[in-house]
């Protein structure tokens, strides 16, 4: 598992890759808040499953797409403070939606 983080920012969280397969007790991934597919679902920390709701493309153009929505990985606003909102939303390129692998 590697750390997902905002191009240019210093939050991260943890994404699993849609290959890599949960393993081990414990082990946290993030997802859509009640298996959410509309803009606006946060994005959140559960438990691993592996479910599609779990997985996500990492796109070549630095976005995140949820599996099961096709929605991308989005900072609300262009948030760049700390408890800014991680959530879904249509995939549009924009800044809010580019991430590094670290």
């Amino acid at each position: 598992m590697r750390t997902l983080q905002p191009a240019g920012c210093g939050i991260s969280f943890q994404a699993p890759r849609p290959s890599c397969p949960c393993k081990g007790r414990g082990r946290r991934v993030v997802r859509p808040c009640r298996n959410g597919t509309a803009n606006g679902t946060a994005v959140i920390i559960w438990t691993c499953h592996g479910g599609a709701n779990q997985q996500w493309n990492l796109n070549s153009n630095g976005s995140v797409a949820n599996v099961l929505s096709g929605l991308c990985v989005d900072v609300s606003d262009f948030g760049t403070a700390n408890g800014s909102r991680v959530q879904l939303w249509i995939c549009s390129g924009g800044s809010n939606q580019q991430w590094t692998l670290g």
